[in-house]
């Protein structure tokens, strides 16, 4: 872990933890002022540490990046990843498989696009747009921005893809990530649910007076 952790964030990087001779692993000092995100889903007992401080911070994403795989996300947490290389590789591979999803159904000139959907593809001579999420873990929660709420209410034959449960490996010798897998799921004519929506952020015009 704290090769991965120089590799992504640099040397040097403070780590809680030290060898002792050779045998034993012990803490850098009696408690912990800083501790790596990525260590919860690494060592037994101590997450328990993290729930609770998560009921008081529900806005914050699950981070994927270090998560073994086939792990679920909490149940209505959304997720996202670190590491632009690991993210790019995941949004790929979700359109490549909703690009393979269309072909199977017979769908035509299928155009990537991005804003405020991410595909446009004939089926029966009908244009659909799509909306893709992809995710390496199991979610039961996406994130939309506004546009994509917006589109998804006022325009008809949307469909949501979500592939989720993708598996990234990363090459040692190149760095590149390649990404395989998933599971696809798709609502067809989706419409966002008002009450399945949470709003988590909000911008606000400051008053003209100050004190």
């Amino acid at each position: 872990m704290k090769e991965i952790l120089e590799s992504k964030y640099g040397e040097p990087i403070y780590f809680p933890f030290y060898r002792y001779a050779g045998a034993q692993i012990r803490t850098q000092q009696a408690y912990f002022v800083k501790f790596p995100v990525e260590l919860f889903d690494v060592i037994p007992d101590v997450s328990a540490a993290r729930l609770r401080a998560d009921d008081q911070m529900e806005d914050v994403d699950i981070v994927e990046d270090f998560q073994p795989r086939g792990k679920s996300a909490p149940s209505g947490r959304t997720t996202r990843v670190q590491d632009p290389k690991l993210r790019v590789a995941i949004e790929h591979r979700a359109l490549d498989v909703a690009l393979d999803y269309y072909r199977r159904i017979g769908g035509r000139d299928p155009k990537e696009l991005g804003k405020a959907y991410d595909l446009a593809v004939n089926v029966d001579g009908v244009e659909r747009h799509c909306e893709v999420k992809g995710s390496s873990m199991l979610i039961d929660c996406v994130e939309l921005t506004i546009n994509e709420v917006a589109h998804g209410s006022r325009r008809d034959n949307v469909d949501l893809i979500v592939v989720d449960g993708i598996e990234a490996s990363r090459d040692r010798s190149t760095g590149e990530i390649l990404a395989s897998g998933g599971s696809m799921r798709i609502w067809t004519n989706w419409t966002p649910e008002k009450e399945a929506l949470t709003a988590r952020r909000f911008s606000s015009t400051l008053p003209l007076s100050c004190d």
